[in-house]
C-alpha cells in the first residue's frame, strides 16, 4: 500500500500531534502510505504539541520544503473570491490534482466544509478521493488493516473527547459501525 499517497490537511496532524498524543498511530499509518506534506500544511502543523515526534519517522513522510518560494496552489487563484484567504487544504488540493492528473493513487483527508464544497464545486473529478480524518480512522481498521478494533476505538473515543470538531452523531454512527463488525 506504500504506493498510496495520502495528503492530509492540518486538522489529520492536529488530532495525533495536538489534541491527542498519538504520534505512534500516526507513524502506523505512516508505514503505509506514501504521506504528502504541502508547504502550507507542514507550517502548520508545527504549532502542534507534539510535532517534534515527526522527526521520530520522517523519512516516511514527503514534506514539501519550499525552497524555491513556490507556490503550490497559485492555478487556484482565478477561483477566489476578492481577498478569500489562501489557507492549507488549498495545497492538498493542489497536490491531489498533480496525483490525479498523473493517475497516481491518492486520499485527500479535508475536514474543513467550505473547503470541501469549493472542491465539490469547482474539482468534481476529484471527490471521490476526499476522506473526512474519522472515516480514515474507521478505514485504517476496516479497508487498510492498520489497526486493530479496539485501538479504533481508542482513537474515536478521544476524538470525542478531545478539541477535534466533529458532529458527535457522526461519531457515534461510526463507532458503532466499528463495534458491529
Amino acid at each position: 500500500m506504500q504506493n498510496k499517497r495520502l495528503i492530509p490537511d492540518n486538522t489529520f496532524f492536529s488530532f495525533f500531534l495536538h489534541n491527542t498524543d498519538e504520534a505512534d498511530a500516526l507513524r502506523e499509518i505512516a508505514h503505509n502510505f506514501y504521506i504528502e506534506i504541502p508547504p502550507k500544511i507542514n507550517h502548520e502543523i508545527k504549532s502542534c504539541q507534539y510535532s517534534n515526534k515527526l522527526k521520530e519517522f520522517e523519512d516516511k513522510l514527503h514534506i514539501f520544503k519550499n525552497n524555491l518560494d513556490l507556490d503550490l496552489s497559485a492555478f487556484l487563484n482565478p477561483l477566489f473570491s476578492k481577498g478569500q484567504k489562501e489557507k492549507g487544504e488549498h495545497d492538498v488540493l493542489a497536490v491531489g490534482y498533480f496525483c490525479y492528473n498523473m493517475q497516481l493513487e491518492f486520499i485527500m483527508i479535508i475536514d474543513d466544509i467550505g473547503s470541501r464544497k469549493f472542491i465539490k464545486r469547482n474539482f468534481s473529478a476529484l471527490e471521490p478521493y476526499l476522506e473526512w480524518t474519522a472515516n480514515f480512522i474507521k478505514n485504517c481498521y476496516k479497508t487498510y488493516k492498520i489497526f486493530n478494533r479496539d485501538k479504533t476505538l481508542d482513537l474515536l473515543s478521544k476524538m470525542g473527547k478531545s478539541t477535534f470538531r466533529i458532529d458527535k452523531n457522526i461519531l457515534s454512527k461510526l463507532i458503532e459501525e466499528i463495534k458491529n463488525g
